[in-house]
């Protein structure tokens, strides 16, 4: 069965696009970083897995909290952490 003629072809290039319109002051802020991290936070955060974490958690180079069952990691403690590992690696 035939299709029926749509009509002229078109160039689209020849179209005018449509114009984006990004307004800025609209978009809401992002909520600021949280102070406490879970374990896979964490390993994003420094770029690790969570076993190395885990690691670093128990062999005490990185302190870190219970609430119950679940581990947190101050990101001021993971700072701390970097800076010190810095401090000692530089010449």
């Amino acid at each position: 069965m035939r299709r029926p003629h749509a009509g002229p072809l078109v160039d689209l290039a020849q179209l005018p696009r449509p114009q984006r319109v990004f307004r800025v002051s609209e978009a809401p802020p992002p909520p600021p970083p949280s102070p406490v991290l879970t374990k896979r936070e964490a390993a994003a955060y420094l770029r690790v897995s969570e076993r190395t974490v885990e690691t670093l958690i128990a062999k005490g180079a990185l302190a870190s909290f219970t609430i119950g069952t679940l581990v947190r990691i101050r990101r001021t403690d993971i700072e701390a952490f970097v800076a010190e590992r810095l401090r000692s690696t530089t010449p």
